[in-house]
This record gives C-alpha cells, structure tokens and sequence, in this order.
C-alpha cells in the first residue's frame, strides 16, 4: 500500500496492495507485470512477456492489460482543471505482435460518466463512450454526452503507426 504522488507534488493517489516483477534474462527483460489497486476505485492488471528474444526485432510479444474502475472520482486531482467527474472504466487490451511490430487490440469504455467545470459553468452528464483498437493500427471510438438540454454525440475512426517500435539492446 502507498501513494503516487505527481512531480509537482500538487496531487497524491492513493494505491492499495500491488505486485510489480519483472524476469531478467541474460541481461535482458523478458517477461513484466503490474497488479495495482485503488481503494473504492478499482485496479489495474498488466502482464507481457517475449517469450523468445533469441529471434531479435522478430521476437514474438505477447501480453495483456485490464483495468476495472468502478469510479474515476478517485483521479480527480489528476484530472485538472476539472471540479468534478464520475464515472466507471472498463478495458482489456491485449499485446500481439513483435519486438519490431508490436499489435494492441481491445476494447475500452466509460459509462455513467459525468464532469464540471465550474469556472465555465462546463457540464457534460450521462457520457458513454466505447472504443476499440484493432491489430490493423486502426481505433474506432463512438459515444454520447448531454450538455443542458442538448445532446452530443462523438464517432472517430483513425488510422495510427507504431513510431517507436521496441529495440532489442
């Protein structure tokens, strides 16, 4: 249990019990996870490995990540210059691929979302959203959000590139 405090030192986090390892092999990372909860909030739940660097850039990845936030309240003083915000987070991504080409895939949500602003009197309620990442490097995001009486309404399909491909060392 502890905390993550930002670099400014302008907000804490909270964090209940968590696991960080990693398998260093010959000197070199092989394999790495992250379990991480948040008390009232949810947890975050990483693995990877590269089971077989010998092949070097074509090094086979394999992996996955999960998150489960039942309220994004808790991420409040990281989410400046919002008042208020709300809303529960859902997503399971998985990592395919190489070393020289790593694929996401996945899916995403929020629901239930709601934040403030009230130096501009900035209020967006009942937001869903839903995106997914396809191993084609290609996203897709659809929702929704009411602002006072009006409604909105958000479709996004983009095309993207891995710039920074993993190196072997």
């Amino acid at each position: 249990e502890g905390q993550i405090i930002s670099a400014d030192e302008s907000a804490t986090l909270q964090t209940g019990p968590g696991l960080f390892g990693f398998t260093i092999e010959n000197g070199q990372l092989r394999a790495g996870n992250m379990d991480i909860t948040f008390p009232e909030a949810g947890a975050i739940d990483m693995d990877f490995s590269a089971p077989d660097i010998s092949r070097g850039a074509d090094s086979p990845l394999q992996g996955r990540t999960q998150v489960r936030f039942s309220s994004i309240e808790t991420f409040l003083p990281w989410l400046d210059p919002l008042d208020y915000a709300e809303g529960v987070i859902n997503a399971d991504i998985q990592l395919a691929g190489t070393m020289a080409d790593p694929r996401l895939t996945g899916h995403a949500s929020l629901v239930g979302g709601r934040i403030e602003h009230l130096a501009t009197g900035l209020v967006l309620s009942d937001i869903k959203l839903a995106g997914a990442v396809f191993e084609d490097n290609h996203t897709e995001l659809n929702g929704s959000f009411k602002a006072g009486d009006g409604i909105g309404r958000l479709a996004a399909s983009v095309g993207h590139e891995v710039n920074n491909p993993l190196t072997i060392l």
